[in-house]
């Protein structure tokens, strides 16, 4: 009697099971858990900085020692944002603060080829950096008359309007940006003549004559 008998190759179970689970699908690919990148935290959000046009000091009139000013009120937007910056510009507050600012050029006198309407256009370019001096800062628009003072007669000035923009983010100290300038503005003080005779005044009275002098103006 014969036996036929099957040599079956055995092995563990979880073998097949180990193969097939290297076995991705077609196209996708199993990616370890430590090799997964972690998405990158979104920057703190900052105020705008708002844009600026600023409009030129009004020069009402000049004297000897003095001008007149008035200013308008400047115009400011925002740049487009998105909706999260969107959102945190509903905390911000802004304001604008004003400030009037002179300095006297070395412009003139004048002669006859360089008259005082050639030397006005020649002001703007002779200004200095270092050189401008702030004679008023108001929280606004300047629509009352403001008379500077302390001028020099004949001398040949420039005017500019300098706005600050402030932002107050939830009450707390507020952030200045850069200070906006508008154009310059030249103008010459009224010039004053040198001393005039005035008309003769009575010194001394005597008996027999009278005793006549006369005054210059300084």
């Amino acid at each position: 009697m014969y036996v036929r008998m099957m040599l079956v190759e055995s092995g563990p179970a979880s073998s097949a099971t180990h193969v097939a689970s290297q076995i991705a699908p077609s196209g996708l690919h199993a990616v370890p858990e430590s090799d997964a990148k972690v998405a990158d935290p979104e920057p703190p959000l900052q105020p705008l900085q708002p844009e600026v046009e600023l409009p030129n000091p009004n020069l009402l009139s000049t004297t000897g020692t003095a001008a007149s000013f008035t200013w308008q009120a400047a115009c400011w937007s925002l740049p487009p944002c998105d909706q999260r910056q969107a959102e945190y510009q509903e905390r911000c507050v802004y304001s604008l603060e004003y400030e009037l600012q002179l300095q006297q050029t070395d412009v003139g006198p004048p002669t006859a080829a360089e008259t005082p309407e050639k030397l006005l256009q020649q002001v703007p370019a002779a200004c200095k950096s270092g050189n401008w001096k702030a004679v008023a800062v108001t929280a606004g628009p300047q629509q009352e008359v403001l008379q500077v003072t302390g001028l020099r007669s004949g001398r040949f000035y420039a005017a500019r309007l300098v706005a600050t923009a402030r932002v107050v983010i939830d009450g707390s100290d507020g952030t200045c940006f850069p200070a906006t300038s508008s154009e310059v503005v030249p103008f010459r003080s009224t010039p004053t003549s040198p001393g005039q005779m005035q008309a003769p005044a009575l010194a001394q009275r005597a008996r027999n004559a009278l005793k006549v002098g006369s005054n210059r103006s300084t």
